[in-house]
């Protein structure tokens, strides 16, 4: 095959699967610009690669995206344990096209709050789980994309699900949902009372232990450990909605395939808070927020 050949059946390959690759990227790094970084660096690779017939070229993709991306997450383990203040996940707006394999990345989105817990698991364990729960790869799939037997596989992903568990500190058997899938209409009692800074309403859309996470980075002031219990987080929201944010404009946007509150300032975004709801006996309940101040993380949103 001449290189022009290879040029064009590379080029061919990005345009049917970049965005299938930039999803699956995102999931496994928690950062847009990580991601992109790997997708990148797999199809420049193809370019000068010893051309060979690829019977599956989707694996194929994937496998080096993966490989690239398990690379990425051992070395970023360093840098988030110095990271200034909790690391959370870029959000993403998610704004793909319209081509089947987009339409399939859509739907596949993590959401934020499970991107967030991902971070507690080994860079196999969440490749694994991410293939598996997010992709619904087979076993023996899985076995050829992360080097190991199907057996090892299945024990993987179990310790990754009792790692996500514990996480969440949620009992299999408890009756309360892990995770509860709201519109953009449940979204405005809280927008409401955030705006008003009304204490008594944001308390009342809230579990008592609900935890409240920032990151500034240290680019921007942001409280640095979690604020825990609901009475603790209101006042920090209360804070926020009086004084860091009350000139911004906030809209509700979709953000990892969910609704969030925006703030923007001259259009540039300054925040993003998305809410992880659970279902309880009184209703609807929020369990945690996370806040991105970072501006590095919100330039692309």
């Amino acid at each position: 095959m001449a290189d022009t050949q290879v040029l064009w059946k590379v080029a061919e390959w990005y345009a049917d699967y970049k965005s299938l690759l930039s999803s699956l990227a995102y999931k496994l790094l928690g950062s847009r610009q990580e991601a992109d970084d790997v997708v990148q660096d797999v199809f420049v690779t193809l370019q000068s690669a010893e051309p060979y017939p690829l019977s599956n070229v989707k694996a194929y993709l994937c496998k080096m995206t993966v490989n690239r991306c398990m690379n990425v997450l051992q070395s970023a383990r360093h840098k988030r344990e110095a990271y200034i203040g909790e690391w959370l996940p870029e959000p993403w707006s998610g704004n793909y096209g319209d081509e089947p394999l987009e339409q399939l990345a859509r739907r596949e989105t993590i959401s934020y709050a499970m991107l967030v817990m991902l971070e507690h698991l080994s860079p196999l364990e969440r490749a694994v789980f991410v293939l598996r729960e997010g992709y619904g790869y087979g076993y023996d799939e899985l076995a050829e994309l992360v080097g190991k037997s199907e057996a090892n596989c299945r024990k993987i992903l179990s310790r990754a699900k009792q790692a996500l568990d514990l996480y969440r500190q949620l009992p299999q058997s408890h009756a309360e949902e892990r995770e509860l899938t709201v519109d953009a209409a449940a979204l405005e009692p809280f927008v409401a009372a955030f705006e008003q800074a009304d204490i008594g309403k944001l308390l009342a859309l809230m579990r008592q232990d609900a935890v409240l996470i920032t990151d500034g980075g240290g680019k921007v002031t942001a409280v640095r450990r979690p604020v825990i219990s609901a009475r603790r987080a209101v006042i920090l929201l209360r804070r926020m909605s009086t004084h860091s944010l009350h000139a911004a404009s906030l809209s509700v946007s979709i953000i990892n395939g969910q609704p969030a509150l925006v703030f923007r300032r001259e259009k540039a975004v300054q925040a993003v808070i998305c809410l992880e709801w659970v279902h309880t006996e009184a209703g609807s309940r929020i369990k945690r927020i996370y806040t991105m101040y970072n501006p590095d993380k919100l330039s692309l949103i």
